[in-house]
């Protein structure tokens, strides 16, 4: 209920988060004047690599993940953080099952797991 998930400084200084908006971030408070609890995840600690071996030149971000009535679907890169951002994001959510999903392909086209997830018009 007081938790917002987010990046730490320097990653989201690297996603060109301006410096202000990480100050307004960070010093947020709930309607009773109450600080925040901050969940940091973590970026890739690597540049993306597709899985058709393109080099995508940028880390990958685990914060676009999608909440199911079950489940958490969870952005994966095939890097050695898939399992920090997956153990921190099920600490959040001890009664949904954790799911990392490889998105390397799907972020070398601009899209992200909650993006795809959204609504089709009829």
């Amino acid at each position: 209920k007081n938790t917002i998930v987010t990046m730490n400084e320097n990653d989201l200084l690297y996603w060109e988060v301006p410096q202000n908006d990480i100050s307004t971030l960070y010093n947020s408070k709930d309607k009773n004047g109450k600080n925040y609890t901050f969940l940091k995840l973590p970026l890739s600690k690597n540049n993306v690599i597709t899985t058709y071996g393109k080099n995508l030149g940028y880390k990958g971000s685990y914060v676009n993940f999608y909440i199911g009535n079950t489940v958490v679907l969870v952005p994966n890169y095939n890097d050695p953080n898939d399992v920090v951002a997956n153990q921190l994001i099920q600490s959040l959510y001890p009664s949904r099952k954790v799911i990392g999903i490889d998105v390397r392909n799907l972020y070398a086209n601009g899209g992200m797991i909650h993006c795809v997830t959204q609504q089709q018009p009829k």
